[in-house]
């Protein structure tokens, strides 16, 4: 989606300061409705900015959400790569994804971040690192592992905020974008002196934490003030994911896509706009292009989010309406694989695999709601929508190129195949649904050498579904080898065709040194499971075809 107009109110030279708070739960703020004072500052900052009330993370854990917030892609589209000799099996995130600071930096901003946990260690230079002039992550240190990545023990959002302040205080007279990430709200859930205490139950002790880290966020927010630089710098504030306290039997984080573990704050407080609360559904993806969109700053074609500038400004787009639902996803080990999409007022969970279950909530009837799917025709629809967005997800890195060049929309003139022919296809004893009207070679097939083909369809009727090209290649023993692909390079399976459309559809055509002399065919139809289309003129095994070529 398109970036939004800035108003003219917002600071030309604005400094933009990123607070990522690990395992906060958007419930247990005060300014969210929660009965405890668990985040005096926070609250405070709510009054002056934006409060989105429905802001979601795609993930319940550091490794995918992270991610996401600083690419501004879901983790699912992120190129990931291994990393072969870090701490962990956690992947880097490939150099083909853009990051913030990536952006930022150009723009003349002076980039610090400061980490608190070993996944953003230094030495595995997983991507964050990228476009930063000030990279931190030794407060990662001072949390220790209790059998693995789950639980640990220590504190760091003391000196976290002290390198913050730090940072502030060095470059107060140069444009910048600041990250800070407090871990502290994770288990273990520690002891803080002098901080307000809830009672020694699992929630209590996470509240606690809650209103430590808030403190020291205050530290970082009075010392922006103390600067002067109050009113020249956006502050965000979200947290990575949630963290479940026994709803559904469920602690801590990390497999469950369920409102405790994604459910996160977002706090926007930007100098020159009007204090707000807005209902209309966030994402971390939509963190990286609205930071960019207020800094006045180049589109990025890379980003899935929607900057929700318009929303800030108090003036929602007309052409790029807001969101109606946000898209959420885990995968973790075993092969278990979880997708989800999430309204305003439902939550609706694929178990993917290996269950293949499918869960509805409303949102309105709490953390422990009742299934309703299979009872509420909104749970329907969010089905039908999370698998137009999987397939979406599905298709190639270059999807619109290959439409816009092999895709011809009914009533223009498509390009004319180098070679003729007038083949149709359909079910017996109806009208045909589709013509092979020719095909190109760009050279004659031979030994140890790769052509390509391309087919000119012309689609005359409705696709049923299910319904698939196949392509054979018959060789000179008799035998048939396979070709098969989805259209267009995946771009448009057979039963997304429209009448009307004239469809290229190329695939490359290799013979290797092996193959043996003779006569070689290459043959197509359309299948769906055991059926297949008749072919006019006639042909054995309804597989019509295309050319025949000779390889010495």
């Amino acid at each position: 989606p398109a970036f939004h107009p800035v108003p003219e109110s917002v600071p030309s030279d604005l400094n933009v300061l990123l607070i990522a708070v690990d395992t906060l739960r958007a419930d247990h703020l005060s300014c969210y409705g929660y009965s405890r004072p668990t985040s005096p500052v926070l609250d405070s900052l709510a009054g002056e900015g934006t409060l989105f009330e429905n802001s979601w993370a795609h993930a319940p854990s550091t490794r995918y959400s992270m991610p996401a917030i600083f690419t501004g892609r879901w983790p699912s589209s992120i190129d990931w790569q291994p990393c072969t000799r870090c701490d962990s099996f956690w992947p880097r995130i490939g150099a083909g994804n853009v990051f913030l600071a990536e952006v930022l930096k150009p723009l003349g901003y002076r980039t610090g971040a400061f980490w608190a946990y070993a996944y953003f260690d230094a030495r595995w230079r997983r991507g964050f690192e990228r476009g930063v002039d000030v990279y931190d992550s030794q407060h990662a240190l001072l949390h220790k592992n209790i059998g693995g990545p789950a639980e640990s023990r220590g504190t760091s959002a003391a000196p976290i905020a002290d390198d913050g302040i730090a940072f502030l205080k060095a470059h107060a007279e140069e444009r910048f974008f600041l990250t800070l990430h407090f871990y502290d709200p994770h288990l273990n859930y520690e002891s803080h002196p002098d901080t307000p205490g809830f009672g020694d139950a699992p929630a209590d002790k996470y509240d606690h934490e809650i209103r430590f880290t808030d403190s020291q966020i205050g530290r970082v927010l009075e010392s922006l003030k103390t600067l002067g630089l109050w009113g020249k710098t956006a502050v965000v504030v979200t947290g990575d994911h949630g963290e479940g306290l026994g709803e559904r039997g469920i602690a801590a984080h990390g497999y469950h896509l369920y409102p405790p573990q994604t459910r996160v704050p977002m706090i926007v407080r930007v100098p020159g706009m009007n204090p707000q609360r807005i209902q209309a559904p966030v994402s971390h993806v939509d963190l990286a292009p609205s930071i960019v969109n207020l800094v006045r700053g180049p589109y990025q074609s890379s980003f899935q989010g929607r900057s929700f500038v318009d929303l800030l400004a108090g003036n929602p787009s007309a052409t790029t309406p807001p969101r109606k639902t946000v898209f959420q996803e885990v995968s973790y080990e075993g092969d278990n694989k979880k997708r989800a999409l999430i309204s305003e007022t439902h939550q609706l969970i694929w178990n993917w695999t290996p269950q293949n279950t499918t869960e509805c909530y409303r949102l309105s009837e709490g953390l422990e709601a009742p299934d309703r799917y299979g009872e509420d025709g909104e749970c329907d629809a969010l089905k039908q929508q999370l698998r137009a967005h999987l397939t979406a997800l599905s298709l190639p890195p270059d999807f619109s190129e290959r439409l816009a060049r092999d895709v011809t929309p009914p009533g223009a003139a498509a390009p004319a195949p180098a070679t003729a022919l007038d083949l149709t296809f359909g079910p017996p004893g109806e009208t045909p649904r589709v013509k092979l009207s020719g095909y190109d070679l760009s050279g004659k097939p031979g030994r140890g050498q790769s052509v390509e083909v391309a087919l000119h369809f012309q689609v005359l009727g409705p696709m049923p579904a299910g319904w698939k090209l196949f392509v054979h290649l018959q060789t000179p023993t008799g035998a048939f080898e396979n070709l098969d692909h989805p259209p267009v390079g995946g771009a448009l399976p057979v039963e997304q065709w429209v009448t009307g459309q004239s469809i290229r559809d190329r695939f490359a055509l290799t013979l290797s040194p092996g193959h043996p002399a003779g006569p070689y065919t290459l043959k197509i139809g359309f299948w769906r499971g055991n059926e297949r289309w008749a072919v006019t003129p006639p042909a054995a095994g309804n597989r019509a075809q295309v050319t025949a070529f000779d390889i010495p």
